[in-house]
């Protein structure tokens, strides 16, 4: 098992592929943020969340499963920005600097900007070398700049292709 504090809240991964945090629950079942860009931790703030997107959805939780997930091999977070447009140049840093083709609709969000810098998608063993091929797939299902291709099911089929 994997614990980590965190706010003063216990995050736990356990053996049986479970990720418990005490307010992933609450949030996504009972609440919807109507200020997603006051989200409590800047580090697993999605890409939609830091370009002013307002709606929580199933994917925005498989991101920050994927943070956590990161963080877990590598020991550290995989974005540790200072700042919302530091975190945003982070991840376009190691998942590239997204446009019209690879996420429709961005360009309608509220923060997004034309002028970001132009970064390429990095391989992920770059920066996280302690994973398998089977977690690199993982991982690489659950941090897609688009939203619409994060997907829970993603994930069950790449545990079950491990196992």
């Amino acid at each position: 098992m994997y614990e980590k504090s965190h706010n003063g809240k216990a995050i736990k991964a356990c053996k049986d592929f479970k990720l418990k945090y005490p307010d992933i629950e609450l949030v996504s079942k009972e609440e919807f943020f109507r200020d997603a860009h006051e989200a409590e931790t800047l580090w697993y703030r999605t890409p939609e969340t830091l370009l002013g997107s307002g709606h929580h959805s199933t994917p925005v939780d498989v991101w920050f499963v994927g943070c956590i997930f990161a963080e877990m091999v590598n020991q550290q977070s995989l974005s540790p920005g200072d700042s919302e447009i530091d975190e945003l140049f982070k991840i376009f840093r190691v998942l590239g600097t997204t446009n019209q083709d690879t996420w429709t609709g961005m360009t309608s969000l509220l923060d997004f900007k034309s002028a970001f810098p132009k970064w390429s998608p990095k391989d992920l063993t770059t920066d996280i070398p302690n994973l398998k091929s089977a977690c690199i797939d993982l991982l690489s299902r659950t941090q897609h700049l688009d939203p619409n291709r994060r997907r829970m099911r993603a994930m069950y089929q790449t545990r079950r292709a491990s196992e």
